[in-house]
């Protein structure tokens, strides 16, 4: 009786492509909003235990490109204590800086407080360069100009997930350098511009530390930009955007399994009304119903993947949480709607 009605479920399935196209769209969507919300909720409020930092808005108003090593030095003082930056760099380029790195790795350098950017364990990181498992070399030290850094793999117990840019992943080749304070002005000197600015564009302080907020935000009279601090947007967009639009597509996925599931036992009556006669066992019905949750779900793990989106962080977790919790809601619509008392009536009458 349990093969057969999961088999009789299994044909069902040629008959309902739009409807499983529709969850499919309404599943995705719901898994990939609820952890880019949830990644951002992260930053906001979870990372650096709870305390605030404050971000930058950069306006370009000058042409001038020019890195003085002033301005290199004043960076690198504010990024010594209670701030948070870094940049990405394609080693591609053929840049001589870092020419002890092979050129197919993408390089990320980090500076400042980790803690700010959630990354743990933050202590004992500055001075440090780490290679991912894509990454293969016997060297033990990273030499850049004058500076020296420990060069090994990647810890396992080393998450920088929480860090916007950092994809950390093993597809291809990655390095990870960790800057101590003063470094940062030696490295950057006679780089091109754009390195610079990603470091102004990532900086985040410490909002209680306002005189610090201050001398970043007073760079702008060196610098190509006008800085200024940014109005906590990421709440307000999380709060009054994508909550809502969370909560919508929540309710339309609800709704859409809904009238899928009275359409089908509408549609199913006469077959229910023989299973109920001849005695069926009701928790083996469900199983009729299984195969359209259980083939939503396996769809969109392939839209996720056809998207290439599984490098986004927390979108596996999310989704895995979020395909079970579908499979047991759409079980639960079947089992509580199968002993309705309405239905079983129809049912009654129907035979």
């Amino acid at each position: 009786m349990f093969l057969t009605n999961l088999k009789l479920g299994l044909k069902d399935l040629s008959r309902m492509k739009l409807w499983l196209l529709t969850l499919t769209y309404c599943l995705a969507t719901l898994c990939y909003l609820l952890a880019a919300g949830l990644g951002s909720w992260q930053q906001e409020v979870i990372l650096g235990g709870g305390l605030k930092v404050t971000r930058f808005s950069l306006t370009p108003v000058s042409f001038d490109t020019g890195v003085t090593t002033d301005l290199l030095n004043q960076l690198d003082d504010i990024l010594a204590d209670h701030a948070f930056s870094y940049a990405v760099l394609d080693n591609q380029d053929g840049n001589s800086t870092f020419s002890a790195i092979r050129q197919d790795a993408t390089i990320y350098l980090v500076a400042g407080d980790a803690s700010l950017a959630g990354i743990k364990p933050a202590e004992g990181l500055a001075g440090q360069a780490y290679y991912n498992s894509a990454y293969s070399t016997t060297a033990k030290n990273l030499r850049l100009r004058d500076l020296t850094f420990t060069f090994t793999s990647l810890p396992a117990g080393l998450d920088l997930s929480t860090l916007n840019g950092l994809s950390q992943t093993d597809d291809q080749a990655e390095v990870y350098i960790f800057l101590a304070p003063q470094q940062l002005a030696v490295l950057l000197d006679k780089q091109p511009y754009d390195l610079l600015a990603q470091f102004l564009t990532n900086t985040r302080i410490l909002s209680q530390d306002q005189a610090r907020v201050q001398a970043f935000t007073g760079l702008g009279s060196q610098t190509l930009f006008d800085i200024s601090p940014l109005a906590n947007d990421e709440t307000l967009f999380l709060v009054y955007y994508l909550a809502p639009f969370i909560l919508l597509s929540s309710l339309l996925l609800a709704l859409t399994l809904v009238v899928l599931t009275r359409a089908r036992l509408a549609d199913m009556l006469r077959t229910l009304t023989l299973h109920y006669l001849h005695g069926g066992d009701r928790l083996a019905l469900n199983l009729r119903f299984l195969p359209v949750p259980l083939t939503v779900c396996l769809l969109t793990l392939l839209l996720l993947s056809l998207l290439r989106l599984w490098s986004y962080p927390r979108l596996p977790l999310v989704t895995s949480l979020v395909l079970l919790g579908f499979v047991l809601l759409a079980e639960l619509m079947v089992f509580v709607a199968l002993r309705q008392k309405s239905f079983i009536n129809r049912i009654r009458a129907e035979g």
